[in-house]
């Protein structure tokens, strides 16, 4: 199984393409999800309430980034409060 650094690696790879790189995302949503201990879809919700960005759907450059900044300050978070 990956960790999150390979995948995130891949996130922010742009020689791949967007959609390649928004299931890397998804993979690390799911990584997160299981650091904090909630099921991904509040994840995704979180996501979509702070950003307005649907993370269940592939989307532009600039949704992936901004959705993956608040992903990662999220894990940071979590890491810090453990």
């Amino acid at each position: 199984m990956s960790s999150f650094n390979t995948h995130a690696r891949n996130v922010l790879n742009k020689d791949l393409a967007i959609k390649n790189r928004w299931s890397h995302f998804r993979s690390c949503m799911n990584k997160v999800s299981n650091l904090a201990n909630l099921n991904r879809i509040k994840i995704v919700e979180l996501i979509k309430q702070d950003t307005s960005i649907d993370c269940d759907r592939s989307g532009s450059e600039e949704e992936l980034i901004i959705a993956w900044k608040y992903l990662t300050e999220y894990r940071e978070k979590l890491i810090a409060s453990k």
